[in-house]
This record gives structure tokens, sequence and C-alpha cells, in this order.
């Protein structure tokens, strides 16, 4: 098949010169907190590359002529680098996820009592004219009190997500507060899987690790009524000692949830890899993946953490980068 990329600028088309100067498309998919980029490199030998404003809205479709393309969301411009030399003159163009602006780095202190997760998120980003989606599974967590300390509206959810097992970020125009995991795009639509057999990667890499070292997570709160620090404990389904962490919680259930949380991550870095094929406009992070044809040490289930799409001269190319889910990777699974 052909490949094909469309790029659109504020909802419209760009002109035909755009696509005869471009030399690649990269863009970047993350599951965590790290904002979404894309990255479009242009040969600038005649310097008549048109140089985009900043703050504009980019929107990439990667696909094929034969089946069509698939939109990767909105990207505001943030910058532009201009390079030149014995290989010729370029200009790259580079943007980050839409909405993800730079008056939400703007810190304030405030606290909120007897709401839910989900009603304090929005409270907090409203302030900003920025839509929350937050995960059905989170949005109802009681919160009976909490404290944002000089931090910005996109440090306060980063914590909030460490702490719930959760990512924060900016995507589809909107910012995303969704479980690690859940392998559900943002409408809450579920991610189509990726199945990858062997034959159809041009490499792959991964690194197989030991199971988690810990067999158990502690989390410590301060019990104000008995006077004194309390504990909480989870099993982590790996061997080995108690982990604690080293800080103490305002609640038994903040304990609990925190310890949860470093459980699931601790199960999450028990194995890493990647793989390189041919373009999958349909391929996101959080998404599930299962692998066919390999050695069984990479035979079965995991998630991908990351995706590049990258469209060029050696055609259309995705990454996906993966790693063990919750329930851990093991060999032949």
């Amino acid at each position: 098949m052909r490949p094909r990329f469309v790029c659109k600028v504020g909802g419209s088309d760009v002109r035909r010169g755009f696509y005869s100067a471009l030399v690649s498309a990269r863009l970047t998919d993350n599951s965590g907190e790290e904002a979404d980029a894309l990255e479009l490199t242009f040969d600038d030998r005649l310097n008549m590359i048109e140089l985009p404003a900043e703050g504009a809205v980019l929107e990439p479709l990667y696909g094929y002529y034969e089946t069509g393309v698939t939109s990767k969301g909105l990207f505001t411009v943030a910058g532009v680098n201009l390079d030149g030399g014995d290989d010729g003159e370029f200009v790259t163009i580079h943007a980050r996820a839409a909405d993800f602006r730079d008056e939400l780095k703007e810190r304030m202190t405030e606290h909120f009592e007897d709401t839910t997760l989900g009603a304090m998120l929005k409270e907090v980003f409203a302030r900003h004219k920025l839509e929350v989606a937050v995960d059905g599974d989170l949005a109802g967590i009681e919160i009976d009190y909490e404290a944002r300390f000089n931090q910005s509206a996109v440090g306060f959810a980063t914590d909030l997500a460490r702490r719930y097992n959760a990512v924060a970020k900016p995507a589809g125009g909107k910012m995303v507060f969704a479980k690690k995991g859940k392998a559900a795009s943002i409408s809450g639509a579920q991610l189509p899987v990726i199945h990858i057999a062997k034959r159809q990667c041009s490499n792959w890499s991964f690194d197989i690790e030991p199971r988690p070292r810990h067999a158990k997570v502690t989390g410590k709160w301060f019990d104000r009524a008995a006077g004194k620090m309390k504990y909480e404990t989870v099993k982590t389904g790996g061997q080995g000692p108690i982990l604690m962490l080293p800080h103490p919680f305002r609640s038994q259930a903040d304990a609990k949830k925190a310890a949860e949380a470093e459980g699931v991550s601790m199960n999450r870095k028990t194995g890493s890899g990647s793989f390189t094929m041919p373009g999958r406009p349909s391929a996101s992070a959080e998404a599930d993946v299962i692998a066919a044809g390999f050695r069984p040490e990479i035979n079965g289930k995991w998630r991908a953490t990351t995706v590049t799409h990258e469209f060029g001269a050696s055609g259309y190319i995705t990454d996906i980068e993966v790693e063990a889910p919750e329930d851990q990777k093991k060999a032949g699974n």
C-alpha cells in the first residue's frame, strides 16, 4: 500500500507546496504525563517555507491511499528551528498537544473540602477554560480534604495521578485524567488491541527483568484519634521484603491507594521492549499489545507506553514501546 500523510492548519488543508518540501513528519504519542509531540521537517533550500504563527493549531493524519487516513489529534505550534550546512537548509516545526498552555503553569495555593476527585479537577482547570475528561472509575472518589500548595494546575494534577495510579496529560484538546492501563481513548471507548506478528516487524528489542523484589508495599498514616502512626499494607504478587513508602499520608484511604499504586508501578517494570513495523495509524499509547511468533519471553500481552508514527523518505513507520501490564510479564504467558 502507498503511505499517506495529511496535515491541516486551523482546520483547513495546507497548500500543495507543503508536501513537496516535507522531509519527515514525526508524531510521538505518550502514555505518561508528558504531552504528545509533533515534529515536521522541511527542505528549505530556496527559503520559501512559510513559518507558522506560534499557537497555530495543526491536525496530522496518517494512513494509506488505499484505506484512508486517521487523525491523531490537535497540536499547537510551540516553536520553529532553522538549520543549515553542507547537507542543505531545513525548517523544523515543533508542536505539542493542544491546550498544554503556559498559563497552566501558574502557581496557586488553595484547599478543597467535602468534594470528589472529578469535581475538584474540573474546578481547577475551569479557571483556564479547559475541559477535563476524568476517568469514570476515578471521578467519584471522595475527597474529605486536599491542599494545593504553590502548585501549577498541571503539577497538582500530576501529583494526584501518581497517588491514584493514573495519567494526567493534555490530549485531544482537553486535559485527561485517566487510570493507567485502562486502555481507553479520550472518549472512553476501548482502544483497539495492537496485534503484532514477528513477520511484520523490521526489528525488535526487549529487556526481560526479574519479578518485583518486594512482596508487599506499606503506606503509613497518622491516626489523630488514636494518637499514633498506623500502616496499610498491600501485596504485589512478587517475592521479597516489604517496601515502606517514605512519606506519611493524610488518611488510611490515601495510604492504601498510594501503596496499591506503587505495587502496580513495580509490576509494570518487570519487562520492556519495542517493535518497529510498517505504519499502523490505529496504534495508540495505552493500548494493549499482543505479540505472537517470537520466543516465549516476548509472546503474550504487553501495554504500549509510547507510539511513534514517522512519515518520510523511507515511507511510513510505526515504533511501539511497551512494558509489562499490571499482572506482570511472565515467560510464555
